[in-house]
């Protein structure tokens, strides 16, 4: 009997240390993926500036930075797929913008909403960052009233309480006006009623840096007796 309860010791320790080795390896496998996105993300935010940089839209190098962007981006889908790495919701909205500028809208698409999901827990800018990526996107593939819901539930996401968040919501209005006159016209009825928000929003503004950022924002020379408060 007692010989019996020392080899069921011994094989129960065995198990314990061959469950431990299997779950250590699967925490340095997690631990790689995390780095490589972390890698990824970092090469694919240089890329896109990169493009933003180019003084062109064709040419050699364009065609370089998509290639290797669409290399990047399909390994970054990968391991988001294969593997439970955890991200933050700006790293995601770099893979999902390098996924649409290499022509995978479908799975830019999906890793918007986990974008989307994932800021819902890191507080209301980093929502408003993904909504807004989120809603560029959805108006490229000229789905205006789908980005227009995301939009108005972004701006719209309780008071401001500091010029920092007023800054955050006049961006958005300011950006959103850009792609209404795109698809509605500069002179369409949704661009006239984004520039009156645009105006009320800046005479929200409670401190004279913050009204001076806003207007610098918006190419309007701010006053010197506002220059000289802030």
């Amino acid at each position: 009997m007692g010989l019996s309860y020392l080899s069921f010791g011994i094989s129960f320790a065995a198990l314990l240390v061959a469950t431990y080795g299997i779950l250590e390896r699967h925490q340095v496998a997690r631990r790689a993926d995390r780095l490589r996105l972390t890698v990824i993300t970092g090469e694919l935010a240089k890329l896109r500036e990169d493009l933003v940089k180019a003084e062109t839209n064709t040419g050699n190098l364009i065609e370089n930075v998509h290639s290797r962007m669409e290399v990047l981006a399909q390994q970054a889908l990968s391991l988001i797929q294969a593997h439970e790495v955890s991200l933050t919701s700006a790293e995601l909205r770099v893979i999902a913008m390098a996924l649409e500028e290499t022509g995978y809208n479908e799975a830019s698409e999906g890793i918007w909403g986990v974008a989307s999901e994932t800021a819902r827990g890191e507080g209301k800018r980093q929502l408003l960052y993904a909504n807004r990526g989120h809603a560029y996107f959805l108006f490229r593939r000229y789905r205006e009233s789908e980005a227009r819901t995301l939009l108005e539930a972004a701006v719209s996401d309780g008071e401001a309480s500091f010029d920092d968040e007023r800054m955050v919501r006049l961006q958005t209005l300011v950006h959103w006006r850009v792609w209404e006159a795109e698809v509605a016209g500069a002179e369409s009825r949704q661009v006239a009623d984004l520039s009156k928000r645009i105006d009320r929003i800046l005479q929200e503004f409670t401190s004279p840096r913050g009204k001076a950022m806003a207007l610098v924002f918006l190419g309007v020379e701010s006053t010197s007796e506002e220059s000289r408060q802030g």
